[in-house]
């Protein structure tokens, strides 16, 4: 799975097989710019970047379904609840952002389009008497 942003001018190539990783290229110069292991099991059925090119979302394939976000600016997962592809992987067409706002996206199916927002949030974590705020994100 491939996909681009002509206005960072980036590319990102995800692997298939176990473990699978995903690389971001600087086409211009092809150099690669970062590569992060992936939140599936084999492959990659969906991947976009936001207008921006801040985000790259990305749909696992089988078995898991998961959708994860990554944060190209800050070289990090976005951290959220599990999320899994909300409609029959045989009825996956397309993920996409909303070029007007990065923080929103939509899931196409062959019957319904699933909009999504991610919602900048809060976790506690409590380690023994010590409580810890850690950043994470809500759909």
């Amino acid at each position: 799975m491939v996909t681009s942003n002509y206005n960072t001018g980036l590319l990102a190539a995800a692997e298939y097989g176990l473990k699978p990783e995903c690389h971001i290229y600087k086409y211009s110069n092809r150099q690669l710019v970062h590569t992060f292991p992936m939140d599936t099991t084999v492959k990659c059925i969906g991947m976009a970047f936001s207008r921006c090119g801040k985000y790259l979302i990305m749909i696992g394939g089988v078995p898991d379904f998961r959708v994860s976000v990554y944060d190209v600016e800050n070289k990090k997962k976005l951290v959220f609840p599990e999320t899994k592809l909300p409609c029959k992987p045989e009825e996956f067409l397309s993920v996409k952002f909303n070029p007007a706002n990065s923080n929103q996206f939509c899931i196409l199916s062959q019957t319904v389009l699933y909009s999504f927002t991610i919602n900048q949030a809060y976790d506690v974590t409590e380690r023994g008497e010590q409580k810890i705020l850690g950043e994470s994100y809500r759909m």
